[in-house]
């Protein structure tokens, strides 16, 4: 490591010490010597944007620019309170301190820690602190009622664990903006995630993200654990209807050699068959007695897809479905020990994909470039290797799955072929009352973990840094207050409340973690921190790790 020509009185922030822990290296690189820059990305851009002209509302009524005016409602109530005798509405506020917890200035030679705040309000005994946190969370999570989103699922909402069962949300961390990194599976899935995320490999371990490499192992979920349903059309006749019945009435088709054994499941469903018409000199079309009315009442004539309530019924109830879809549209592929769903309704086979999922499957969805009935078609098929049970009930194609012969093969676990950084992104994570510590995310239903921090006030580190400087600063101040405001989560916010001892207690948590960057720096020893991940979004390509 090379000398610096001039040293400078070590200081600290929040985002420096978590940007030294990540990977002393690239700190020293990009921070201290500033041979390196790190590009943040559009995100981080816009970040500083939209705080800028929140800050100028707040301070003197400045409206905010056309394409973010919705965020102006957000702001009002602080804008407001500058008109309350007795409180102050402070804007964009640094307080730095030296080593003695003097106040001293941001550039000062003898500035130790530096914070700074996007509002802070005083009253007589109390100050609150906000801090605008700026888009969004759109990760995807399967839920027992159908999905929600990282940014919507709430403190006692119900979610899925690895193992397939609800468990409760225990705790949510507040909005953090974070290097993202997007994951891709050896099946086309990808899920991004920020760099304190925490995965649960196929050894049961919890690794960082960052310390994740390409060739690890990843679980696929275990069924979903539901209760059964009462269902308007019995699914496994929904399912055949869906693949080989009349969009607009209560009809089925089927070839003349399947026809027996497709009305017999059909008939233990409780309907009759009647109305024998022949289609071709090899199908007939029977009519189903009574389902036409109620396949209105599921939403599915002339519309067909697999309705949500269906997609989160019980066990059995999903295996009678995918068995009435695949007797109609699917079939076996011995050759790759596979079964294959095929349509031209893309909407269906991702509804499908969804519904394997749901059970255990390790499924994929390919796009082909086909033809048919004189036409060029696109067909969706979706593949999937069985296990457990065998998703055919007609007796031609359910020979042609041999579950114990196959094996399981690999449709346990995803590999993972690449780690991507992205650029900041805000990110969320939960913690869930699961024994497993895992939760699942995204459209394929990726197993992932827990939080790796504390839900509550530790994930206040900045705002909670920066009222144990204020009170140094403002000695009067008995009760102190914490908030973080989400701009497009419909204002949403996450507090905070500690009393002017409990704010102190900040000091003992942070000073061992700032005492070894301090010591870092004065001897100039920077070691990397390999993490896997250095050649994809590094900018100091130097280290022994990286191998350039």
């Amino acid at each position: 490591m090379r000398n610096a020509s001039r040293k400078k009185q070590f200081a600290w922030s929040i985002s420096a010490l978590k940007s030294y822990e990540d990977c002393p290296r690239r700190y020293a690189m990009v921070k201290v010597y500033k041979t390196f820059k790190e590009d943040f990305g559009t995100a981080a851009d816009y970040g500083k944007y939209v705080h800028k002209a929140l800050e100028l509302y707040v301070k003197n009524g400045k409206a905010l620019p056309l394409d973010i005016q919705h965020l102006q409602q957000y702001a009002v109530p602080f804008r407001e309170m500058k008109k309350v005798k007795g409180v102050d509405v402070l804007t964009e506020q640094q307080l730095t301190l030296n080593t003695d917890y003097e106040l001293t200035g941001w550039f000062d030679s003898d500035a130790w820690v530096r914070s700074i705040a996007d509002i802070i309000i005083t009253g007589d005994k109390a100050v609150l602190f906000v801090d605008w946190k700026g888009l969004p969370l759109h990760t995807p999570l399967p839920t027992p009622s159908g999905w929600s989103t990282m940014g919507d699922i709430r403190v006692g909402d119900t979610v899925f664990d690895g193992n397939g069962r609800t468990t409760v949300v225990i705790g949510k961390s507040v909005v953090k903006h974070l290097p993202n990194y997007e994951l891709e599976f050896d099946d086309a899935t990808t899920i991004a995630c920020d760099s304190e995320h925490l995965w649960t490999t196929k050894e049961a371990s919890a690794v960082l993200v960052t310390d994740l490499q390409v060739g690890d192992y990843i679980p696929v979920a275990y069924p979903l654990v539901l209760p059964h349903c009462i269902l308007p059309v019995p699914p496994y006749t929904l399912g055949y209807w869906i693949g080989n019945g009349s969009k607009c009435a209560g009809k089925i088709t089927s070839a003349t050699w399947d026809i027996a054994e497709i009305a017999d499941h059909i008939t233990s469903d409780g309907y009759e068959l009647g109305g024998w018409g022949k289609v071709r000199s090899n199908c007939l079309s029977p009519t189903i007695y009574g389902l036409s009315p109620l396949l209105r009442k599921a939403g599915v004539l002339n519309n067909k897809h697999i309705p949500a309530q269906y997609l989160r019924a019980s066990y059995a109830q999903r295996v009678a479905l995918v068995q009435g879809l695949m007797d109609s549209d699917g079939n076996a592929n011995p050759h790759r020990k596979q079964a294959v769903f095929t349509t031209v309704k893309k909407h269906l086979a991702y509804e499908v994909n969804e519904l394997l999922l749901s059970l255990g499957m390790r499924s994929t969805v390919s796009k082909i470039n086909t033809s048919g009935f004189g036409k060029k078609l696109v067909a969706y098929y979706v593949q999937f290797r069985p296990k457990v049970f065998n998703p055919f009930r007609l007796l031609r194609k359910a020979d042609q799955i041999l579950l114990d012969e196959w094996g399981p093969g690999r449709s346990g676990f995803r590999r993972i072929t690449s780690i991507t950084k992205q650029a900041v992104q805000p990110s969320q994570c939960i913690a869930v009352a699961s024994d497993a510590h895992t939760f699942l995310c995204g459209r394929q239903f990726c197993v992932t973990h827990n939080t790796n921090g504390k839900i509550g006030d530790d994930n206040f580190i900045q705002l909670r840094l920066l009222a144990a400087m204020f009170s140094i600063a403002q000695p009067k101040y008995e009760e102190f207050h914490m908030e973080y405001r989400w701009l497009k989560h419909k204002g949403a916010s996450t507090n905070l409340s500690l009393t002017k001892s409990e704010v102190a207690e900040t000091w003992p948590e942070l000073l061992p973690r700032v005492e070894i960057m301090a010591t870092a720096v004065k001897e100039e020893n920077y070691p990397a921190r390999p993490s896997g991940l250095c050649k994809n979004y590094c900018p100091v390509k130097s280290c022994a790790h990286c191998g350039i």
